[in-house]
């Protein structure tokens, strides 16, 4: 069965689309192209890019910080929950709760026990009273500078400004 449109076998005719006028358009295309000026900024682009820097890096710090709190309270779910099922499949589910409980039951008694050793010896020696409120603002003080330390070699090392070898 014959169709129509397949009856006549394409020609090509020299007139529609001949090789060397396809290459004289292209050709002049591309003279177009080279020819046109150099497309430029709008007038203050530098100046607002270099008003936005600094938000922008606070925002790259921001983001590097929440990836790596993020990535270390993963790490740390994982870590329990590997820790969890290791103990899950080897101690039968009674056992497990047991386990937990006396677990949990000699921490209350260990904190409790610290507890009232430390509040005799500070009833002990009147001028300790205050010492609680001095550690507490020195290990507040000490964490803070050794987190500002970290976040900083973090932020250098993350915009490049050390080489790490």
């Amino acid at each position: 069965m014959k169709y129509p449109q397949f009856e006549e076998t394409p020609r090509r005719v020299a007139d529609e689309a001949p090789e060397e006028a396809l290459a004289q358009a292209w050709q002049a295309v591309q003279t177009r192209f080279n020819a046109a000026p150099m497309a430029a900024p709008r007038s203050g682009f530098a100046g607002r890019w270099k008003a936005r820097l600094p938000e922008r890096r606070l925002q790259r710090q921001q983001r590097v910080a929440w990836i790596c709190a993020g990535t270390g309270f993963g790490l740390g779910w994982l870590l329990l929950m590997a820790v969890f099922l290791s103990r899950a499949f080897t101690i039968s589910p009674e056992g497990l709760f047991v386990s937990l409980l006396y677990t949990s039951a000699q921490w209350i008694a260990l904190v409790q026990q610290v507890q009232t050793g430390l509040t005799n010896i500070f009833q002990a020696i009147p001028g300790l009273a205050l010492l609680p409120v001095a550690m507490a603002a020195l290990c507040l003080i000490t964490m803070s500078l050794l987190s500002l330390g970290w976040m900083a070699a973090l932020g250098r090392a993350y915009n490049g400004q050390s080489k790490i070898r």
